[in-house]
């Protein structure tokens, strides 16, 4: 026969794990995210060099593709606020 405390230790443990996995779920989408809006606005910045540097600079040299995602991808780490988990969390 079970006891409550049996009965609550299960409940706690079921509540641990269902708050764990869906961390790791959002860590796994935001995650994504992140990375496809990296290759996308790395385009999109690569392709504002290229009329930056055919248009009015054109001692400013161009940018590949890769670079680009690359300056995106650490310049959003740089100027992005952290955001703090909420307390009651």
């Amino acid at each position: 026969m079970t006891t409550a405390d049996e009965i609550m230790s299960l409940v706690r443990a079921k509540r641990r794990r269902r708050k764990f996995w869906a961390g790791v779920g959002r860590f796994v989408v935001t995650s994504l995210t992140a990375a496809v809006a990296a290759f996308a606005d790395g385009w999109l910045f690569m392709l504002a060099v290229g009329v930056a540097h055919d248009h009015w600079l054109t001692s400013m040299p161009s940018i590949g593709y890769w670079w680009a995602v690359l300056i995106v991808w650490l310049a959003r780490g740089v100027f992005s606020p952290i955001k703090r988990a909420k307390e009651d969390e």
